[in-house]
């Protein structure tokens, strides 16, 4: 068969890649004349033992027996959509017993990447494969860090079918690395195991708004104390303390795009910010009816935040604080796949996701009177945002509302006893109709840009004046919500219904 020909073409290129990429590290000791020469021996240690691993792993051999198993024997379950998730089922009953797994995996990952490029994969199985691992590993007992470095693989993975899919320039190249020498960089926080080296654009950092590069990948596991985890919707408390700093919450990837030399300035010179796109990886936390969220604890200041969901479905919120910390009013957009969201100059803005949320956002330095045209109620001097600042940065911040889902149905729970009611506002999705961001943020100009805010805060302007019926998500009380999370249990491992 086609496609599995050329899958174990991919493994064998990927396994040379591999040894290739050891034995430099081997030789380059030998040219070392510094001080640090005394450690060759140590290095030469950690190397050679490296080059065992790999070689005597039976996922990198034809053999069949006990072990890992041969990524070759289930290339069909996934390449032919036969079964993807019985294979990541098989594939992680194996890989966990590997000394260091994420090198077998990567080069597994890989394959499958290599197999959707060139068509003889479909997208579909292989998101189903990477998908289940995600699933198996989020509330896994396994020791170690294997369990999260597989995750934020498989993360990564599913980041890169998806932007094949939508047909982002370049996407077709980009890949999965082991070798933390080529890792998009975390700024210290880990591991990306997202390859540089095949991505089509490195920048120099911004002057004013924020990274813009050389490239920047970040990530959020479930934190073992969280202000945005709530005990009361916890239904299995062995699988909710399991899933604590284990469970991938979201990945965020940013400045992947290839620029034109005038976006290019623009971004380094800080006028925009670099593309980011932020992926939620689980739907919900691990033991509990809870959706995942990002933290409520970013101010925008005098920032405007243009996103764009390319999948999936969730809320965008907006939340006002007064100088002396109170919330004084919530705003919130139901966002789904295809709908612009902004968020606010003046407010502390979350996303909560309700399902698969993928979504690309652009952030943009405004002057002081270009902000009051989206936030015309708030004072934004300076004095005024540095004072509002203060107050609501270095807090266990809790967000006013959080998201279940119970039956398969979303609901809105308060996780603030004294938050105001939500003003609903619909999306405005007329901004560029039809338009991905990654072309929009692709061919920015300084024209282009002023053009962009003008007609940015048109459409903010007509949708806070349009009035909705019916729109908002339904709100629960104590009561309903206690009846709610009587529902069945889901079994470890899966999520519920």
């Amino acid at each position: 068969m086609p496609g599995k020909k050329n899958l174990k073409k991919n493994i064998i290129s990927e396994r040379s890649s591999v040894f290739s990429s050891y034995s430099n590290r081997f030789f380059r000791i030998f040219q070392r004349k510094d001080l640090y020469f005394k450690l060759a021996r140590l290095q030469i240690f950690i190397v050679v033992y490296a080059l065992l691993t790999v070689c005597a792993n039976p996922v990198f051999s034809q053999e069949t027996g006990s072990g890992p198993p041969d990524p070759l024997r289930m290339s069909g379950l996934v390449i032919d959509g036969a079964d993807p998730g019985k294979a990541a089922d098989v594939f992680l009953s194996g890989t966990l017993q590997d000394p260091d797994p994420s090198i077998s995996f990567s080069v597994f990952a890989n394959a499958i990447l290599n197999a959707c490029s060139d068509g003889s994969c479909k997208t579909g199985a292989a998101r189903t494969f990477f998908k289940r691992i995600v699933e198996r590993l989020a509330c896994s007992d396994t020791a170690g860090d294997h369990p999260k470095d597989i995750q934020l693989i498989s993360a990564q993975a599913l980041t890169i079918i998806s932007w094949i899919e939508r047909q982002v320039p370049d996407a077709e190249r980009i890949r999965i690395t082991y070798d933390i020498d080529r890792m998009v960089s975390t700024e210290g926080r880990g591991k990306s195991f997202l390859d540089r080296t095949t991505l089509p654009v490195e920048m120099k950092r911004s002057g004013g708004n924020g990274p813009c590069g050389p490239l920047l990948s970040s990530y959020g596991f479930m934190p073992r104390k969280s202000a945005g985890a709530s005990e009361k919707l916890v239904f299995d408390p062995e699988m909710f303390s399991n899933g604590k700093d284990k469970a991938l919450v979201y990945l965020k990837n940013k400045g992947f795009c290839r620029l034109t030399p005038e976006t290019r300035e623009l971004t380094e010179e800080g006028a925009v910010s670099a593309i980011g796109e932020t992926f939620f990886v689980n739907d919900l936390l691990p033991g509990s009816f809870q959706t995942t969220s990002t933290e409520p604890g970013r101010f925008q200041g005098n920032r405007l935040t243009i996103k764009r969901v390319s999948e999936g479905r969730g809320i965008q919120l907006n939340v006002i604080y007064s100088p002396g910390g109170k919330i004084a009013s919530v705003m919130a957009q139901e966002i789904r796949e295809g709908d612009w969201t902004l968020a606010l100059p003046g407010c502390v803005e979350y996303v909560i996701n309700l399902g698969g949320l993928r979504y690309n956002d652009i952030s943009l330095k405004l002057s002081a009177e270009e902000a009051a045209k989206f936030s015309p109620d708030l004072d934004l001097s300076e004095e005024a945002l540095e004072k509002t600042k203060k107050a609501v940065s270095g807090k266990n911040m809790k967000a006013p509302y959080l998201a279940v889902k119970i039956r398969g149905e979303a609901y809105l729970v308060k996780n603030l006893p004294d938050a105001p009611a939500i003003k609903w506002f619909p999306s405005p999705e007329g901004i560029i109709r039809g338009m991905e961001m990654t072309s929009l943020y692709g061919a920015l100009t300084k024209d282009t840009l002023e053009m962009l805010v003008e007609m940015t805060h048109h459409y903010h302007s007509w949708s806070v004046t349009r009035k909705l019926d019916g729109y908002t998500i339904k709100l629960l009380d104590d009561d309903i919500l206690k009846r709610g999370c009587a529902a069945p249990r889901p079994v470890m491992g899966k999520r519920p219904e």
